[in-house]
């Protein structure tokens, strides 16, 4: 995804970089800060809309709507997918999800949310 839509270091690094496991609130950092995760994230947002073959106040009720199913941008997109045949195909991040999967892209890693500790 990222090679065809023209960003071929941010390719490189998620060909390259490894999967660490890491807390919740360290995930959370990533998401919140302008790193890794946010420009990751705006790449595959531009790559979505120029794919979407609907565009209009109709479309953007509907990605709010979509969002707000589980509060997961990329789920809504899965869902919409059919209005963006040509666009990133969101099937790995559906089957990622169901297993409780939270990542997040930072300097030298993709971070993955550890599993709570029994208490």
């Amino acid at each position: 995804m990222a090679g065809a839509a023209g960003e071929p270091a941010l390719q490189a690094t998620l060909r390259d970089v490894p999967v660490v496991e890491a807390p919740a609130d360290r995930l959370q950092s990533a998401w919140s800060g302008s790193g890794p995760a946010a420009y990751l994230h705006d790449v595959i947002c531009d790559e979505v809309r120029r794919a979407r073959t609907l565009d209009g106040p109709q479309m953007n009720a509907l990605d709010e709507a979509l969002y707000h199913l589980a509060s997961d941008l990329y789920l809504g997109w899965y869902i919409a997918q059919p209005l963006a045949p040509a666009s990133v195909d969101f099937g790995p991040y559906l089957a990622f999800w169901r297993l409780g999967g939270r990542g997040a892209l930072v300097e030298g890693a993709f971070l993955v949310e550890a599993p709570a500790a029994d208490v």
